[in-house]
């Protein structure tokens, strides 16, 4: 689960870079092919963001999710190479699937 490509746009078949979507999951691959699927059914180019959350967060309930913000910040809940991607300029889209992916997507939303 320690893959995390670079953010890049796939060329299309005229040469045009498509807009780029984050497909966001546990990387689990049920969850992640259906973000991938939707980000190519919609015309973006999937890069795939798997969430890798330190413990305990990875543990925690749906109820504890507004914890990832506070008081830290999501970022001493993710991994360096997560971090890394956040730091990264942001896609065009985020698509989201999965338990632990919700606090990400939340985040970017905000």
């Amino acid at each position: 689960m320690s893959h995390s490509p670079m953010q890049t746009g796939d060329p299309d078949t005229d040469g045009q870079n498509r807009p780029t979507a984050w497909a966001i999951s546990s990387g689990a691959r049920g969850m992640e092919n259906q973000c991938i699927a939707l980000a190519e059914a919609a015309g973006f180019a999937p890069v795939p963001f798997r969430v890798e959350a330190k413990a305990p967060w990875r543990w925690l309930l749906e109820r504890a999710w507004p914890l990832w913000l506070w008081p830290f910040g999501i970022s001493a809940a993710l991994s360096d190479t997560n971090q890394q991607m956040l730091d990264q300029p942001w896609p065009d889209l985020a698509i989201a699937c999965g338990r632990q992916s919700a606090p990400l997507a939340i985040h970017i939303k905000k």
